[in-house]
């Protein structure tokens, strides 16, 4: 199976100093611009199901990307990390809580913001639907989702690291594609 992710385009700026991971929010005014760059680089006729988040910023690029006779499937696990308490709160207010902080980005694999998840809890809802999405028989799936949800996919199949997956976040409006071949297992991943 060969899956292709892509990233939504760039969020309204007035959000990018926001905590906004599982939060709808708005696309920023290029969108217009954007959206057919990333369509040109996408063939449908390759793909037997197409995915998208929930979310606006993702679900907005697929309907863009993808004619309106075309099915697209929205699944939950296919949304951003989920923050709990800091969703919608200024970056400089969650900093000021220096315990909690710490906390997140000394363990951020396994320990979550409060009620919120890890991004081990990410990646396994994220290999949760990989492993059906194969044995669904597909061969080739469209994924519309955010930069979390890529990374998990990319330390799947050994391209990052978990470790890395904050610093190397793909850009706005990004491709990728993996083949399964290249995934390995969420629990065998190297840390």
């Amino acid at each position: 199976m060969q899956i292709t992710l892509v990233r939504h385009t760039a969020v309204s700026p007035e959000w990018q100093v926001i905590c906004y991971g599982n939060t709808d929010i708005p696309l920023a005014d290029t969108f217009a611009e954007e959206a057919p760059r990333v369509a040109a680089q996408i063939d449908l006729s390759l793909y037997d199901r197409i995915l998208s988040s929930p979310l606006s910023r993702a679900f907005k690029l697929a309907q863009h990307c993808v004619p309106k006779e075309t099915s697209i499937e929205v699944d939950d696990r296919l949304k951003e990390m989920n923050f709990g308490d800091w969703e919608g709160k200024h970056w400089n207010s969650i900093l000021e809580k220096e315990q909690e902080v710490s906390a997140f980005f000394e363990y951020f694999i396994d320990q979550p913001a409060p009620r919120g998840e890890s991004l081990r809890d990410l990646a396994r809802r994220v290999a949760d639907l990989l492993d059906e999405l194969y044995t669904s028989g597909a061969q080739r799936v469209l994924l519309f989702s955010h930069g979390g949800v890529i990374n998990a996919v990319r330390a799947m199949a050994g391209r990052i690291t978990l470790q890395e997956a904050f610093a190397q976040i793909l850009p706005y409006g990004s491709v990728t594609t993996i083949d399964l071949e290249e995934l390995i297992h969420i629990d065998q991943i190297k840390l």
